[in-house]
Formats: structure tokens, C-alpha cells, sequence
């Protein structure tokens, strides 16, 4: 399968679920619901959201196998799909129930529900292949061998290195040394495809990959733009999971950066993130007295990540930022 197909099925199993649910929905929204009977309508269009969601997983699981063969040339391993359940799915729903239970409930309150579907079916496929990262032991095994031996250098014995790795089978190339973006790793990455994509998932784009080593399971900012975002005071790393109704921002795996498709984009993606920055960093230290005017932060200054993320808004609009470059499978 190859990440166009995968983006496809991911695309047509979310549709179909969200066809299904909006044409269930239009016999609940005449009357005024009860907590009873939203819980009553939800488990209605359960069945559906329950299938869409084990379709979205298992062609991300299909996914994520064949980009593993194609990188490094390793087969399938047995692993469960990824779990779903009816409460959880109740709990996500939470935020349109008000709005969709009042008595000849608005079109936009179909509108949100719809969204909040197609992020639960969406985020199936995108936990499969999280899932899939931090349960890959034969990778692990490959990671770690190669952090034990090599953790600072580039250069070695590619012959041993596949021996014990249990991968007699290959040959080992001529070069005896390997470039940064060569080293086998555990990891995935957010990426965008530029019909949803908005200034938060940009940022979270440029980002670039979380990696998982075999010590921790926790991401490790290993480029300048995670560090710059984090010091501006984004969090990053607990934002990178997170997903808005009907984003169809992607998830892919990353063994290694030089065979990763969508590298170009990230780089764009984080191009455009920094220039952005600059222009905010130029703005705070021409007007550094700026505050919020309303809302919840009225009274307090603005922050670097909120103007970078203005500016970047701006540029989207705008259409300063080629969406092309950005998108998953620009070259």
C-alpha cells in the first residue's frame, strides 16, 4: 500500500461514516433531546462509527506494515488493532450534545457533530500507526542495536550490524559509514494535506518527527524548530496527538529520514514556521507593550507563540504560503 492509497482509505472510510451518521441525525434533531435519548441516538449510529473505525485502523496497520518492508525490508508483526469503545466515543461526542439536543436543532450543530465523526474515525487510523511505533519490538531491537554500538558515530560494520540483527540475508553495501538521515528509527510524524490545514496544524507539522527509542517513550526534540517552538511557550510534544474536528492532518511512520516521502514538506512546513517567528519576534520588540483587547487572556501580553501563529494565520489566508509545498506528497 502506498501513502496515496492509505490517504484515500483514510478518506472514504471517515466519508461514509459521516454520510451515514448526518442522514441518521435528521429524524433526532426535530425534537428536543433528553440526556437519555442523545445516549439513545449515539448508540443508534454506533455500529457504523465502531466499523469505520476498525476499517480506518486496519488500513493504517496495513500502512504502516508496507512502508516497514519498503524501508527496511522487515515483515509483518502480529499486533492488536486499535482499540475502541462506546463510553469514550460518548465522551467525544460531548461537546455538540447541548447544540444538537435543542428542539429543531441548527444545521451547524450537524455540521459539528460531523466533525467530531470524522475525527473519531480519522484518529483510529493515526492511533494504529502511534500504536504500531511503540509496539514494534523487531524495530526496537534494531534501534537499539544500533544506539549501543554507534550512539554518536556514523561509521560501522555493516556486515556484523545485519548478522546480529538476524538479517544475514542482506548484503552489506560498500560504504561502511551512514549519514544522519540514513539511521534506522522508531518514529511517525503528523502530516499535512493541505484541504484542512490550519496555522496549529502547520505549526505541528514543521514539528517534524517524534521519535521513540528504546529507553523512552517519550518524543526527543532533535531539531531547532521543536526547541525555538517550545521556548516560545507551545508545548509541542502534548500538542502533537492533538487533532481538531475535521482535520485530516495524516500520521505516518518514520524509519528513516532519507526514505521518508514527506520530508520535503516537513522542511518547507518548518521554513515557514521560522519566518513566521522572525516576523513575530520583530513585532514584539517594535510594540512590546501589545495586549489582548477580549477573551479570556484581555489584560495580558501576547506571547511569541500566539503572534507567530497570528502571522501564520494571516499568511494562510492570504495565500503567501504555497499549500503545495506543504501537503504530504509535494516532491
Amino acid at each position: 500500500m502506498t501513502e496515496e492509497e492509505y490517504d484515500l482509505e483514510q478518506k472514504a472510510i471517515a466519508a461514509a461514516a459521516l454520510l451515514y451518521v448526518l442522514r441518521r441525525s435528521s429524524m433526532f434533531r426535530r425534537k428536543k433531546l433528553t440526556p437519555e435519548e442523545w445516549v439513545q441516538f449515539l448508540g443508534d449510529v454506533w455500529p457504523a462509527v465502531r466499523g469505520a473505525r476498525s476499517d480506518a485502523a486496519f488500513s493504517a496497520r496495513r500502512f504502516y506494515d508496507a512502508e516497514r518492508l519498503r524501508v527496511l525490508g522487515l515483515d509483518k508483526f502480529p499486533l492488536d488493532l486499535q482499540p475502541t469503545n462506546f463510553q469514550t466515543f460518548v465522551q467525544n461526542m460531548e461537546p455538540v450534545r447541548v447544540r444538537f439536543s435543542q428542539k429543531d436543532a441548527p444545521e451547524a450543530s450537524a455540521t459539528q457533530l460531523g466533525g467530531l465523526v470524522v475525527r473519531e474515525v480519522r484518529n483510529a487510523g493515526r492511533g494504529q500507526i502511534i500504536r504500531s511505533v511503540k509496539e514494534d519490538e523487531p524495530l526496537d531491537n534494531l534501534v537499539s542495536l544500533q544506539e549501543r554500538d554507534h550512539p554518536e558515530k556514523h561509521e560501522f560494520d555493516q556486515a556484523k550490524f545485519l548478522e546480529e540483527a538476524g538479517r544475514e540475508d542482506l548484503k552489506p553495501s560498500e560504504i561502511d559509514s551512514i549519514d544522519p538521515a540514513d539511521r534506522i528509527v522508531r518514529g511517525w510524524a503528523r502530516v499535512a494535506t493541505g484541504l484542512e490545514t490550519c496555522e496549529w496544524c502547520l505549526m505541528l507539522v514543521s514539528r517534524g518527527p517524534v521519535y521513540l527509542t528504546a529507553k523512552s517513550a517519550g518524543s526527543r526534540l532533535t531539531d531547532d524548530t521543536a526547541l525555538r517552538m517550545d521556548a516560545a511557550g507551545t508545548d509541542t510534544t502534548a500538542a502533537i496527538k492533538q487533532w481538531h474536528p475535521n482535520c485530516d492532518c495524516k500520521v505516518v511512520p518514520v524509519f528513516k529520514i532519507s526514505k521518508w516521502k514527506d520530508r520535503h514538506a516537513w522542511k518547507n512546513a518548518e521554513d515557514a514556521w521560522i519566518s513566521a517567528q522572525l516576523e513575530a519576534i520583530d513585532l514584539q520588540e517594535k510594540e512590546p507593550d501589545r495586549v489582548h483587547k477580549r477573551g479570556k487572556n484581555k489584560g495580558k501580553p501576547f506571547t511569541l507563540a500566539e503572534d507567530t501563529l497570528n502571522i501564520l494565520r494571516d499568511r494562510l489566508k492570504r495565500g503567501e504560503v504555497s499549500m503545495k509545498k506543504l501537503t504530504g506528497l509535494a516532491g
